[in-house]
Formats: structure tokens, C-alpha cells, sequence
């Protein structure tokens, strides 16, 4: 198993990453074939730590977040420190890891990280491409102007089409099809979608609205 080619939710082409780790894995290895593909989400925070403790505004509320991929380490560590923080210990890494700090250690990365959702907020006021459905096959959608509206539109593999509003019901951000794992992926906080707009996880809690 490999994995790599990190990147943000819904801000470039999945299978683009694919092919990059399947041309490592064939330079490696000696590999007769691919059995399975897919992509994940480890949720990272902006200084690159996690977010453990006391949760802001919250009484007797605590988190462990933001564990980047690797919970195994940090969530074991988060059991024990969750304990100290409740009996009243008091740890050298509670504040570094508070969910209370600013985050802008990496003032660069933040910087970065905001200009990808504010480029993506400004796709509601740019022109859209047009999207010529009939000439989509399966497994093909994207985000375009169709019969005037602003719509996602797909074509999943069982060759039924999807016409949906492309505004991801959390906090507004434009929905981008990947074509690799078949989903709606929002680049704002990471949710997404199934083809047919059921939500499958994220932060946004209903599914994408149909347009007849």
C-alpha cells in the first residue's frame, strides 16, 4: 500500500495524483497490478498541530482534532492528556495543542489556505463554462452553466444524470466534481458528496438540493 500526493479537498484532478503514485510505485517495485484506488481526508490544522483540549467557549466540552493522518500516535496521546487537563494536571504540550491557540504560527500557510476559499467564494461571480450535456459520458460531470441556471451536473456510472445546486449547504462554497472517487468535493472545509448529492461526511450536515 502507498499513499501520498497530499493535497486540498476539491482543488485539483484526483486521478492527476493516482497516476503520480502509481508511476512511483512502478519505478519501486516490482508491481503486477492496482487493486484499489481511493483518497481520504486527514484534517490539518494551519501550524501543522493538532487541536487537543478544553473547547473554546465550551464547559466541561473537550476535543482531540485535527490529527493529520495520524490518529493512531496523536489519539493515543489525546486520551492521556485529556485525562491530565480533566483532573487538573497541568502538561507541557497542553499549550501548544489548545484548541484556544491563534494558528497563525505559519502566517504564510494561513495566508495561502485563505486566498484557496476566498478564490473559491469568488466563483459565485465569475462566468461559468457551459456544460454540453449530452456530449458527457459516465463517470464525467463538472460545475457550468446549464439551460441558464449555475449547476452541477454528472453522469454516474449506471449512466443516470444529475442535475444539482452547486452551492455546498454548510457555508456556500462551489462544489467540484472528482472524477477519481465520483463525488461533489467542497475545497472550503472539505465536504462531499455523492454523485447523486447525498452527503457522505464533512462538516455540512444536509445533502445537495436538486434542480429539476
Amino acid at each position: 500500500m502507498v499513499g501520498g500526493c497530499d493535497h486540498r479537498t476539491g482543488t485539483s484532478d484526483e486521478q492527476q495524483h493516482h497516476r503520480r503514485l502509481e508511476d512511483w510505485l512502478r519505478t519501486h517495485f516490482d508491481v503486477e497490478g492496482i487493486v484499489h484506488r481511493w483518497s481520504g481526508e486527514p484534517f490539518e490544522p494551519v501550524d501543522g498541530l493538532p487541536m487537543i483540549g478544553a473547547a473554546p467557549g465550551k464547559q466541561n466540552v473537550y476535543i482531540a482534532t485535527g490529527l493529520s493522518g495520524v490518529g493512531l500516535t496523536w489519539g493515543t496521546a489525546a486520551a492521556s492528556l485529556l485525562a491530565d487537563i480533566m483532573v487538573g494536571n497541568v502538561s507541557r504540550l497542553g499549550r501548544h495543542l489548545s484548541p484556544s491557540r491563534s494558528g497563525l504560527s505559519n502566517v504564510s500557510q494561513w495566508i495561502k489556505e485563505q486566498a484557496t476559499t476566498t478564490s473559491n467564494y469568488a466563483e459565485h461571480l465569475l462566468p461559468t463554462d457551459p456544460i454540453r450535456a449530452g456530449e458527457m459520458t459516465s463517470g464525467e460531470g463538472m460545475t457550468g452553466s446549464l439551460d441558464g441556471k449555475h449547476v452541477a451536473y454528472c453522469v454516474d456510472h449506471d449512466g443516470c444524470e444529475h442535475r444539482l445546486d452547486p452551492i455546498c449547504p454548510h457555508k456556500g462554497g462551489v462544489l467540484h466534481w472528482n472524477a477519481a472517487e465520483q463525488t461533489w468535493d467542497c475545497p472550503v472545509h472539505g465536504g462531499r458528496f455523492a454523485a447523486d448529492g447525498q452527503r457522505i461526511y464533512g462538516p455540512p450536515e444536509s445533502n445537495m438540493k436538486s434542480i429539476d
